[in-house]
């Protein structure tokens, strides 16, 4: 990585499946979980904060519904399901290594339209992208087909690109300049189309633009320092154009979508991993960017974004070493607070897990060997940034 990353000590058995951290940022102490596991709302210094094994190198995690999410660890070359039971303890569902070698995202989607969420993995050690669908059995999925890919898969987001009917995907790769889009036939078969990138596009991500009804696809590329937009024209051509120019001196590394200023179009949050700064594009009605807004990082630089809300309700998550900032809007700037995270905190999402009413933050600390979940209300558990 660009930036410098130091692991950081953290008061963690790594043998223990499983640790309730109730803790500020500066240290941390662990306890058994607590008969009331929902802290103080009040406090800014006692945050819940589960971490779980999920072995080495946890690149991606997805939400389930009831509680549950899915997670692949792309050292142990598995994929596995876990639950929250009552009192926030976890319990693995499921472990299986049918993935293939270095697996790395995973993501849900109702692919056979059977009313039942369905798995997504990019299999990048085994260059395959694969569907796993649920057996019936609490937790339990089984690898119901896969497709080949024209290189080592590390993303896959779904979408019917030529509106024929078939849902499609398109596939980041983990290192090259090509983005693929896998158009589908049904029964999991498709014929695919390369992209122009640059080196390295990063987490491309759906999302009509131009609000044409077309799906269309944006990516950072992250050696280059740009952000480019895959713009639909139908009929399966795809125009690829700068939404932000190529920029020495950082690295944007992921975005998000979400429509910040309310003004009814999505606008894109980048992760610039050697930036210092997560950066608001904002849309400008589907011909290109408005203008632009950095958001400071107090150290690093961000490696993963994610937003809940819209307009001046949205709450931002960015990820740094050791923690997560949570961004929002108040008066004319933005107020940053932060919560715990373990090293490297990628694949941020927000889910009620337990179920409480509030959400909850979900990420995978993907140079440790956990899961981590820090539980809400988020923001008012949250403290002033140090």
């Amino acid at each position: 990585m660009s930036a410098p990353r130091a692991a950081r000590m953290r008061c963690l058995s790594r043998t223990a499946l499983l640790g309730l951290f109730t803790a500020a940022l500066g240290g941390c102490t662990t306890q058994e979980p607590p008969a009331n596991p929902h802290p103080d709302a009040a406090s800014k210094d006692r945050i819940a904060y589960l971490e779980v094994a999920a072995g080495p190198k946890a690149w991606s995690v997805v939400p389930l519904p009831e509680g549950r999410f899915a997670l692949t660890s792309h050292a142990a070359s598995v994929l596995e399901v876990w639950t929250l039971g009552p009192g926030r303890v976890p319990r693995r569902l499921m472990q299986d290594p049918g993935v293939g070698f270095h697996p790395d995202a995973v993501r849900t989607v109702d692919w056979d339209r059977d009313g039942r969420l369905d798995l997504l993995v990019a299999g990048e050690g085994a260059g395959t992208v694969q569907w796993w669908e649920p057996t019936g059995e609490e937790g339990q999925y089984r690898l119901a087909a896969k497709v080949i890919a024209p290189f080592p898969p590390r993303d896959v987001a779904v979408a019917d690109f030529d509106q024929d009917g078939h849902d499609d995907l398109v596939v980041g790769p983990y290192s090259g300049s090509k983005v693929a889009v896998f158009f589908g036939k049904g029964d999991f078969r498709f014929e695919h189309q390369l992209l122009e990138a640059a080196p390295t596009p990063s987490h491309p991500v759906v999302v009509d633009w131009d609000h044409d009804g077309d799906a269309d696809i944006v990516w950072p590329d992250w050696d280059k320092g740009s952000v480019r937009l895959a713009r639909n024209q139908g009929s399966r051509a795809f125009h690829i154009e700068f939404l932000a120019p190529p920029t020495y001196g950082i690295s944007p590394r992921q975005l998000s979508v979400a429509d910040l200023d309310g003004d009814g179009w999505e606008d894109l949050v980048v992760a610039l991993e050697t930036g210092k700064a997560a950066r608001i594009l904002y849309n400008d009605h589907g011909k290109g960017v408005r203008e632009s807004e950095d958001i400071p990082a107090p150290v690093w630089g961000y490696s993963w974004t994610a937003v809940s809300g819209t307009g001046p309700d949205a709450l931002l998550a960015l990820s740094e070493e050791g923690r997560i900032i949570l961004a929002r809007r108040q008066g004319g700037g933005w107020t940053l607070r932060q919560v715990p995270a373990g090293s490297l905190p990628l694949d941020l999402s927000f889910a009620d897990l337990d179920q409480d009413g509030a959400l909850d933050l979900l990420f995978a600390n993907s140079a440790g060997r956990t899961i981590g979940i820090v539980f809400g209300p988020l923001w008012e558990q949250a403290r002033e940034v140090e």
